[in-house]
């Protein structure tokens, strides 16, 4: 049962990789579920890398102590145009339909890989986002890395983009991690 102090807000940790993002971190789930009830927090999102091997399992271990998973994937998406490099984007799932709908475009991303490597075609991140929820990609999103560039209206048209596919779901995402790319953007 949640205890009252789980109650007050705080700030919510939405971009927690565990071990299931292969290189990238070693957080168990045991881990994360150690450390959500050590420091009382109220909700986590696991974003992993491309994936949701790790989603249901996790989702068990915070849920039985009594902390709100938050389902998503850090997708690397690809463009449609041709010399165009890819970029980073996070999905989560807003409810039931949009976990089933992030089942189906994690999935797309290994299934269509041409090398093996998940990468998430683009049309996916705009076509049937009903129940999902887009953060930009901070300063590797496609509007971060064009910031980066001094390309200003690229900025707004790639948030203008996701603002029209995910209407009143739809986020910058600033995350502060000394790296250059974010001090520049």
């Amino acid at each position: 049962m949640m205890s009252e102090s789980y109650k007050t807000p705080r700030f919510v940790h939405l971009g927690v990789r565990s071990s299931f993002s292969l290189l990238e971190s070693m957080i168990t789930s045991g881990a994360l579920k150690s450390w959500a009830e050590n420091n009382l927090v109220s909700a986590v999102g696991v974003t992993d890398h491309n994936n949701l091997f790790g989603a249901l399992e996790i989702s068990e271990y915070l849920a039985g102590i009594g902390v709100q998973p938050v389902v998503g994937v850090a997708f690397d998406v690809m463009p449609a145009l041709h010399d165009a490099q890819p970029y980073k984007l996070t999905i989560y799932a807003k409810d039931e339909t949009g976990y089933e709908r992030l089942m189906e475009i994690a999935s797309a991303a290994y299934l269509e890989s041409e090398d093996g490597v998940p990468v998430l075609k683009e049309h996916h991140v705009f076509e049937k986002t009903e129940g999902l929820i887009a953060l930009s990609g901070g300063a590797y999103g496609e509007a971060g890395q064009a910031a980066c560039r001094g390309k200003y209206e690229q900025v707004l048209a790639s948030l203008k983009r996701l603002t029209d596919a995910y209407p009143d779901r739809c986020y910058v995402d600033i995350q502060r991690h000394d790296e250059p790319e974010e001090i520049q953007s």
